[in-house]
């Protein structure tokens, strides 16, 4: 475990010796080579890819503290260590994804900048469709891996969380982190990471992209009340939604939708290509991905939805999103 792992890095006698008793207890638990995820499953082992997570934790105490574990136990973690392998991550997508490949590289030697391409590093973010925890990005390791090399923490990163319990897997690396990659309209990230603020776009229909515009190709099917395309912004006291300059909770095609915040300015406005009928709406709910939705936060909301809801429409029709964007720290949104 990264526990373990990092009670050795702190190099403190006591702490070294709690990490080499912990890890006899571990290793009392283990059913030829795998481990419970809870005690009291023993022997039952439901967890098949425990091992990729063990070996990078297990090859670091190897490398870095074998002269301090005592021939017994270095010499059942090499045993231990000869049942597992680290799979190479191909063509990661998600923030999880690229922590597992880093974690890789590491190891291996592979070369790391792939992973820092979709690094923001002012919003200190990853840039992407991404799980959201209230109204920020749910924190990952690929944060702390980032956060780290390039100097700078988020403000939710320094927050206590169990990703922290893998954050011993970071080692030293000279990283270059230093321009903004390109965002997509359909999920947009700002704000100086104390917090980051979040646009993400949710449709049925297929999306394609231009400068400043989105087209949606909605489904080919008869629909009626049904809201086919929705953005959600996470809602924060700095961030405000105007419908033609006003306040409001509805809207219609071709009226101007506002999002103002401390960092950046932007205008949204939904045409019709086609026939049909539509109506908008503005109110609280959650992104698809929220995860804090659980126990005493059931029923919390930590977004506005901008939903347009379909009232009537042929089978197929077209939405184009125009886009107007603003940073009121100067920097460009694209």
């Amino acid at each position: 475990r990264g526990s373990h792992l990092a009670l050795l890095r702190t190099k403190i006698a006591e702490n070294v010796l709690e990490a080499k008793a912990l890890l006899e207890k571990l290793l009392a638990f283990q059913v030829e080579g795998q481990f419970p995820v809870y005690l009291h499953e023993y022997p039952l082992c439901r967890y098949a890819g425990l091992g990729s997570k063990l070996y990078p934790v297990i090859f670091y105490i190897l490398r870095d503290f074998h002269t301090v574990l005592g021939d017994k136990l270095r010499s059942e973690l090499q045993k231990l260590q000869e049942r597992y392998s680290l799979p190479a991550v191909d063509s990661p997508q998600t923030p999880e994804e690229w922590a597992e490949f880093l974690i890789h590289a590491q190891l291996t030697g592979q070369d790391k900048a792939p992973a820092f391409q979709s690094w923001d590093p002012t919003s200190l973010a990853f840039i992407g469709p991404q799980r959201q925890e209230r109204g920020e990005p749910a924190l990952t390791l690929y944060d702390l891996f980032l956060g780290e090399w390039g100097g700078k923490y988020s403000a939710r990163a320094l927050q206590d969380h169990p990703v922290h319990l893998r954050a011993s897997l970071i080692y030293p690396h000279e990283a270059i982190i230093a321009s903004r990659p390109m965002q997509s309209l359909s999920s947009q990230f700002w704000g100086s990471g104390h917090p980051t603020h979040s646009l993400m776009l949710q449709t049925s229909g297929q999306v394609s992209e231009s400068k400043d515009s989105l087209r949606i190709t909605l489904s080919e099917k008869e629909v009626q009340e049904e809201v086919e395309v929705s953005y959600f912004c996470n809602l924060h006291p700095e961030t405000e939604i105007f419908i033609n300059g006003q306040k409001a909770t509805s809207f219609q095609l071709g009226d101007k939708v506002q999002i103002i915040s401390k960092d950046r300015c932007m205008d949204l406005s939904f045409v019709l290509e086609g026939e049909g009928k539509f109506w908008g709406h503005l109110y609280r709910g959650n992104r698809p991905g929220q995860l804090s939705c659980r126990g005493e936060e059931k029923y919390e909301a930590y977004d506005w939805v901008i939903g347009l809801r379909t009232i009537q429409r042929s089978s197929r029709a077209f939405i184009s999103l125009i886009f107007w964007a603003e940073s009121q720290l100067g920097a460009d949104l694209k």
